[in-house]
């Protein structure tokens, strides 16, 4: 007779607990909605009280985008959007079974989900669904069967975000971070390389002139959202098409090999080359086309604004690592270093072979993914022959922890080394802090510190574990070495040198059983929460500023202070003409502003604004700058006398 679900298991859901900076070794895991996916990220609490989760129990996301993720073979307290589906005592359901059978039926409980905005698993619908007729140790077979199909798919995933990751290294390699531009490629404008003012950059047609009654079934395809990936490619096949006199009358919204396609809806940001061979197709409303001249490549230019999203210009990103916005006004600003179009040309052939790798890879990945939906499907209507199918050897689990091997002893005693080395190294944190506080070079935004710095803050802002900081320790040994350098202290030093002995010994470590060592890394949690939240915290110069601003800085001061206005704005004129843009850009630093105020013959706030307001080339923006500056070293009394002041209104009315 057919088992409903609902007469097989318990269902109990999580509740919310407080996640431990700092755990205990006592402390409990905290499962969360993407611990169902993978172990990347552990998270625990000191609560005592909670819904445990133990191996043999199935867990479903219950609330929320991600309603009928499932998980099993984790143990923990549940959050509060994960419900615990224990399997009664008397009822012989192997949990992976069970938990692959739910996999294969996502759409249903999707399908189901309750709630307008925010899906809620249908309690009744879960409880209906209908166990299939399987022995036990078929149940045991199957699992074991798709768990190696996904084993696979996930090694294949796995392959792919390798090679990513290797066409990152190289760009990165080849032409370095666009902030510290460390090749000194000369910055020129997105817009400087359009094939022409014009047609450079074009949004798709708006409503009015491209209907949804006006798409038919085949012939001139039209590009959306859905036809490029996170990863920068391009994704077949099109959905939407549109006729031949209709893509005439829409002649000027065309798709060209070689074209840049960028999303400026939905995933704000996603771009990708556009690789037509030739065919004609259009782009449609929330899609931006960028077509660029001869001298520069498109695949530069997607890939420098995919591996390094945020820190070109201006543009932001939000929480899910995309752009906040995107239009072609901000196309037309944007600056980058622009390498020559050899170097460009080499990245382009490296790529070229790493893509051809990656499509076999992809070909493997789709593969495998069509051999698992037939295997599900068969598996679980009983339609699978299952003869041949060894059962899995049958482990004691006290006699494989009781066994520990003299290698695995070794690995211990090695990895517990490295890990004290490691905390000594982040328990150091103060003397960096002490180190770049009392380094002038800092202030320069080309000086090796500065760039040291500013890459040790950055990593340390990405790590969440102290293995992310174990994988990224060979910059940190740079990035430590660099700050010794700059300020030759004995204690920096050693620090740099110990930064070092880790980074040499990383890649001897045996990750892979590292992550399953919970007592090491909650040991090294301490020092590591401390030394990440330091360096966090440092105080570095905005990093949209370029050297060539900072070296403005000084120049704009003299003339600020000038006698003679008249000579002054000639002399800023100098200083506008020697600018890109065009535009003055005069950066003011605090210290900047008070070794004016200080000099033999010190210039009062007054006067310095009055000068500063005489130069009518200062930018709004610099304005405020030099107010927010100013206003940092006034006490309330005296910003309200400067108020007070009638010449002196002026020059703050401009600053607001």
């Amino acid at each position: 007779m057919t088992q409903s679900l609902g007469d097989a298991i318990s269902i109990t859901k999580g509740k919310k607990h407080d996640v431990s900076e700092s755990p205990s070794s006592s402390a409990k895991r905290v499962i969360g909605i993407d611990d169902l996916r993978n172990d990347d990220l552990l998270r625990y609490t000191e609560d005592k009280v909670g819904v445990e989760a133990i191996n043999d129990d199935v867990l479903i996301a219950w609330d929320g985008a991600n309603a009928g993720t499932i998980g099993f073979g984790k143990s923990g307290f549940i959050g509060s959007t994960i419900a615990r589906l224990r399997i009664k005592p008397e009822v012989k359901l192997f949990a992976p079974f069970l938990g692959l059978f739910l996999k294969a039926n996502f759409d249903f409980l999707r399908k189901t989900a309750t709630g307008a905005t925010i899906p809620h698993i249908n309690r009744k619908a879960l409880e209906s669904i209908l166990l299939p007729e399987v022995g036990f140790n078929d149940q045991i077979r199957i699992a074991e069967l798709l768990g190696k199909v996904e084993g696979l798919i996930t090694q294949r995933k796995q392959h792919l975000q390798q090679l990513d990751d290797l066409l990152r290294s190289m760009y990165l390699e080849m032409f370095g971070d666009p902030i510290l531009n460390p090749h000194k490629f000369p910055v020129r404008k997105l817009s400087d390389f359009y094939i022409n003012p014009k047609d450079g950059t074009k949004c798709g047609p708006f409503g009015s002139a491209l209907k949804k009654d006006e798409f038919v079934e085949s012939g001139i395809p039209v590009w959306n959202m859905d036809n490029i990936d996170p990863h920068a490619r391009m994704v077949l096949p099109f959905r939407m098409w549109i006729t031949k006199e209709k893509f005439k009358e829409l002649a000027s919204y065309s798709v060209e090999d070689g074209d840049i396609i960028i999303s400026r809806a939905g995933t704000v940001g996603k771009m990708c080359v556009a690789r037509m061979e030739g065919k004609p197709a259009i782009i449609s409303t929330n899609l931006i086309r960028l077509r660029l001249g001869d001298a520069l490549r498109p695949l530069h230019v997607v890939s420098l604004m995919t591996y390094f999203k945020g820190r070109l210009g201006r543009l932001k990103t939000g929480a899910d690592g995309s752009f906040t916005h995107m239009n072609t006004g901000i196309l037309d600003k944007l600056e980058f270093p622009y390498p020559p179009t050899e170097l460009q040309d080499q990245f382009a052939t490296i790529a070229q072979k790493v893509e051809a790798l990656k499509a076999r890879y992809q070909q493997s990945l789709n593969d495998l993914d069509s051999l698992y939906g037939v295997l599900s499907q068969k598996a679980f209507k009983g339609e699978l022959d299952l003869s041949l199918v060894p059962l899995p050897d049958s482990k004691n689990p006290t006699s494989d922890v009781a066994k520990i091997s003299v290698d695995s002893m070794q690995t211990l005693k090695s990895s517990e080394q490295v890990i004290n080395k490691l905390n000594t190294f982040n328990s150091q944190h103060s003397v960096f802090l002490e180190a770049l506080n009392n380094m002038p070079g800092l202030k320069i935004l080309n000086s090796p510190v500065f760039k040291a710095a500013r890459e040790l803050a950055e990593q340390a802002a990405l790590w969440r574990t102290p293995l992310d900081q174990f994988i990224n320790m060979s910059s940190v040994a740079k990035a430590t070495a660099a700050i010794a350098t700059a300020s030759n202290i004995p204690r920096v030093n050693n620090a740099a040198l110990l930064a070092q002995q880790i980074a040499s010994a990383v890649p001897k470590m045996d990750m892979t059983w590292l992550k399953d060592q919970q007592a090491i890394i909650n040991a090294a949690t301490g020092p590591f929460s401390e030394m990440r939240q330091a360096i966090a915290a440092l105080k570095l110069p905005d990093p949209e500023y370029s050297s060539m601003e900072f070296e403005h800085a000084m120049p704009a001061l003299q003339i600020a202070v000038s006698t003679n206005t008249e000579t002054a704005s000639r002399q800023a004129l100098a200083i506008q003409q020697d600018d890109d843009e065009g535009e003055p850009r005069y950066i003011f630093t605090r210290d900047d502003i008070l070794e004016v105020l200080s000099r033999d013959t010190p210039l009062s706030v007054t006067d310095l604004m009055s000068k500063l307001a005489e130069l009518e080339m200062i930018t709004p923006q610099g304005y405020s700058r030099i107010k927010s500056l100013l206003f940092s070293l006034l006490s309330e009394d005296q910003i309200q006398q400067q108020y007070n002041d009638e010449e002196n209104a002026i020059a703050f009315r401009k600053c607001a």
